[in-house]
């Protein structure tokens, strides 16, 4: 299937993409569990741009299983910056020649994969969607 996000296009297995995030048991957000990565997975359904959670749902990326996300800092009061890593198979079709943004500021490129991959992505076909973002602070009885 033939996807463009952004100046991005791409040929993608959503069908293959799906089966291999069934193989995952947990994300790398979830399975580390400090108080920035429940930060991220709480906040992310709502503070994500509406068109990486289509892009997510139409290749098949499961929102939950990031292979890494890291926090960068406080950007503003309330307001975190994120970066990170999900996995999907594809490949890229045409690049852009500039950093790609898209709204809330969800900066993002396509690239082969890191050591930090999920073992099931490591290997030939496999795809990173490496990114950046802010986000908001949402759990509300700790401090980020």
């Amino acid at each position: 299937m033939r996807v463009e996000i952004g100046d991005y296009v791409l040929d993608i297995d959503p069908e293959r993409t799906r089966k291999t995030y069934l193989e995952i048991e947990k994300g790398g957000a979830e399975s580390c569990g400090c108080s920035y990565c429940r930060n991220y997975l709480t906040a992310i359904p709502e503070a994500l741009p509406e068109e990486v959670l289509q892009f997510f749902s139409k290749v098949g990326i499961d929102l939950k299983k990031d292979a890494e996300v890291y926090e960068q800092g406080e950007m503003s009061p309330g307001v975190r910056s994120y970066g990170g890593e999900y996995y999907f198979w594809g490949t890229v079709v045409a690049e852009p020649k500039k950093e790609q943004r898209l709204s809330k500021g969800f900066r993002f490129a396509f690239m082969r994969p890191s050591p930090l991959a999920q073992k099931q992505f490591q290997s030939e076909g496999a795809l990173c969607l490496y990114f950046n973002t802010e986000l908001p602070w949402v759990l509300e009885n700790e401090r980020g």
